[in-house]
This record gives structure tokens, C-alpha cells and sequence, in this order.
């Protein structure tokens, strides 16, 4: 895998030089690139595949950085435009693969960018009205004034608390630091409109997982719902972190069936 820093922006991609295609990955709240390795091993075989640690995480991270969903819109358009020069895949053979928050960003991409189709897997949607929601997440973003322990009581809730404290000191000091992207996202999917579901493109696939939070299902249904025309898939005995333990199903079920 080729590591690449594009603008501000630390990159990894695979090449395939049997395919024409293109997947591009987009990762989640306080995630990075490094939880796509094992989707991209899945993807390899088929498809030239393209992961990012977004603006504010990572290798992409910066002091004070607190993008907002259009910023990493742009990021992604931006992308995609440099990677049409870098492999000569045009846009018309990229697929965009999001998770969860990542899903929100590749959908506003590919309004804005001609892409051959996109998979979400649980995208949050907290802008609309009907949205399930959590009061323990709202009240967070309502009430937090501290990024880092922002950042921190994100992680706690993901991982755990023992898995937390045995973290390695740099990473729980990365983590916090963090908090500020994340923060900065989870108020501005609450309170602006990234994109209106009207302006959608198809092909869109939607998947979710069986044991995934109440709320991320239910919000799943909804934007298939709100969007004729997209398919809606359910994976067994999987949950919000589908990439990490379930990336084989997640490729074979979601992604691959784009191409198809």
C-alpha cells in the first residue's frame, strides 16, 4: 500500500492494475484509515481501493482543528479530483463506501461529484426532524465544555472503560485531542442540513447490522425510506463496528453488490 499526503491529508492506496475500478473509503467519528485495512483487503482483489484519516484525526490531524460536515465534503471532492489524475479512473468507475459519519460526507460527495455509486453503513442523520436519537448523545453535545473529555467519554462509551485505561498513554492523549473534530461534527449533523435526501443520487445502498443500538437501526430504515430507489441491507449478527469484525460481509453484502 502506497502512503500518500495529500494536502493536509494523510492517505493510503492499494493499487490493482487489473481493475479499472475505484473504491474510496471514508471513515467515522473519531476513527482513521488504519480500521478500513481489513475492508481493503477485501475490496483488493476487485478494485484500485483509497483510504483517508479525515481532517482532525490521525495523521490528518492539526491543533485547533475543528472542520465541519461541508468542510469534509470538500476534502473528499477534492479527492476524488487528485485521484482521476493520479490512477486515470474517472469518476464514473469510483464507488464511495461511508461509515457511519463518513456515510453523511461520501453522500454530499457524490451530489457534487458524477460517481458511479455509493454504500453507507449506519450514517447518522440527526438533522431531521424524525431522526431516532439518543438523550444520552444529545445531552453530551448540549452540555459538554471540554472537547477532550468529550473526546474521552466518546471513546469510553465505544470501547469501555478497561480498554480505555489500558490504551497507550500517546493514543488516550491523541483521542482527546480529537474531541474537538468530533465535537464539531456531532453539534453540525445536529444543527445544519449536509445535503437534502431529493438530491440523492442512485445507486445507494444502506446497510446496518442486527445488533447494532436501537437508534442506529432505526435511523438505517428511515434514510432508505426517505430515498426511493435505494436498497437497504441487514447484516446478521453484526454491529457498529461492521468494518472492523465484519468486513468480509460488509464488502460482500453492502459494497460489491454496487458493482454489479
Amino acid at each position: 500500500m502506497e502512503k500518500l499526503q495529500i494536502g493536509p491529508l494523510a492517505c493510503t492506496l492499494q493499487r490493482n492494475g487489473e481493475s479499472d475500478r475505484l473504491l474510496v473509503l471514508v471513515h467515522g467519528g473519531m476513527d482513521r484509515a488504519e480500521s478500513m485495512r481489513r475492508l481493503i483487503r477485501q475490496a483488493g482483489p476487485d478494485a484500485n481501493v483509497f483510504a483517508y484519516d479525515r481532517r482532525g484525526y490521525a495523521g490528518s490531524y492539526r491543533p485547533g482543528d475543528a472542520p465541519l460536515l461541508r468542510d469534509h465534503v470538500n476534502d473528499l471532492c477534492a479527492l476524488l479530483d487528485f485521484l482521476v489524475e493520479e490512477t486515470g479512473i474517472g469518476t464514473e468507475s469510483t464507488f464511495l463506501f461511508g461509515h457511519s459519519m463518513g456515510g453523511v460526507i461520501s453522500i454530499g460527495a457524490s451530489i457534487q461529484r458524477k460517481v458511479a455509486g455509493v454504500a453507507v453503513f449506519e450514517s447518522p442523520i440527526a438533522w431531521m426532524p424524525e431522526a431516532a436519537r439518543t438523550e444520552t448523545g444529545d445531552r453530551m453535545v448540549r452540555e459538554v465544555t471540554d472537547p477532550e473529555d468529550y473526546g474521552e467519554g466518546f471513546m469510553r462509551r465505544m470501547v469501555g472503560d478497561k480498554i480505555w485505561e489500558r490504551m497507550p498513554t500517546a493514543s488516550r492523549i491523541a483521542r482527546r485531542a480529537e474531541g474537538l473534530t468530533l465535537l464539531a461534527e456531532m453539534k453540525d449533523v445536529r444543527i445544519s442540513t449536509p445535503w437534502h435526501a431529493r438530491d440523492v443520487p442512485l445507486p445507494l445502498r444502506i446497510g446496518f447490522g442486527d445488533q447494532s443500538l436501537d437508534h442506529q437501526i432505526a435511523n438505517a430504515k428511515l434514510l432508505a425510506k426517505m430515498i426511493p430507489g435505494s436498497s437497504l441491507t441487514q447484516i446478521e449478527g453484526v454491529n457498529h463496528a461492521a468494518h472492523i469484525h465484519a468486513s468480509k460481509a460488509l464488502f460482500t453484502d453492502v459494497i460489491r453488490p454496487l458493482w454489479h
